[in-house]
């Protein structure tokens, strides 16, 4: 058994199984993947979001971004505002229709966390944190080398 491989394997599956996860039960809204990401988001957001930050969020090109904020706010749960900050920028903000939807999707999550992490010791959880740090620094790190870029700094914890 390589350690190393093991690692990387169950990572990655327990990525796809989260998002799957996550997937299904937004089902239950009626809601997508990304939608639910995209209310996610404005829910734990103090002010309005960017367009262009949410789609850096959603790591998506431009025009898929723009169907899933316009699909959104057809069904009234954004509206898009002038940026105060770039008269050329729209922002994004949860409507009061929305509010209530993003704040089950944050349920949703908060709920999917306590059943995935029960019965992990609090210990060994701490170790797992650390570990997947080091691992996210290194892909970062990684990332920008491979883009031909400066790493991004890493994230205050």
């Amino acid at each position: 058994m390589d350690p190393y491989k093991d690692f990387m394997r169950d990572l990655a599956l327990a990525s796809r199984c989260m998002r799957t996860c996550f997937d299904l039960r937004l089902k239950a809204l009626d809601l997508t993947l990304a939608r639910g990401r995209i209310l996610l988001n404005l829910a734990a957001a103090t002010r309005p979001v960017s367009q262009a930050e949410l789609t850096v969020f959603l790591e998506v090109e431009h025009s898929t971004a723009v169907r899933l904020f316009d699909s959104l706010e057809q069904i009234g749960y954004i509206a898009r505002q002038p940026s105060e900050l770039d008269r050329r920028a729209k922002d994004i903000a949860l409507t009061d229709k929305g509010r209530p939807v993003a704040d089950k999707v944050v349920d949703i999550i908060e709920q999917m966390r306590d059943d995935v992490l029960r019965d992990i010791d609090p210990e060994d959880l701490a170790i797992a944190d650390r570990v997947l740090g080091l691992v996210s620094r290194n892909l970062v790190a990684l990332t920008a080398a491979s883009a031909g870029a400066a790493p991004v700094p890493e994230p205050v914890s």
